[in-house]
């Protein structure tokens, strides 16, 4: 069995100027617990509460999915993202 982790909230403290760390320090800490897979949403909005999700409200902070992608790849070496 492999275990993943989903990034699916960014209103990490610092604001847009820690992304780029915050994200760095997760997937780096993720991959050396031995991590198999990094996911992250697919869209624009935050999902909110109607949809039975816990990730907050659509006004909440998201990246775009597939930069993030990108910038997760480029400080990973093992992970499947």
């Amino acid at each position: 069995m492999q275990i993943g982790l989903h990034i699916g909230k960014y209103d990490w403290a610092g604001g847009a100027v820690q992304i780029g760390p915050t994200l760095a320090a997760i997937a780096t800490t993720a991959e050396a617990a031995g991590l198999a897979n990094l996911w992250v949403m697919d869209h624009l909005f935050q999902l909110g509460e109607q949809f039975g999700v816990v990730h907050g409200p659509a006004e909440e902070p998201m990246l775009e999915g597939y930069s993030t992608i990108a910038y997760l790849a480029g400080v990973t070496r093992r992970v499947t993202v």
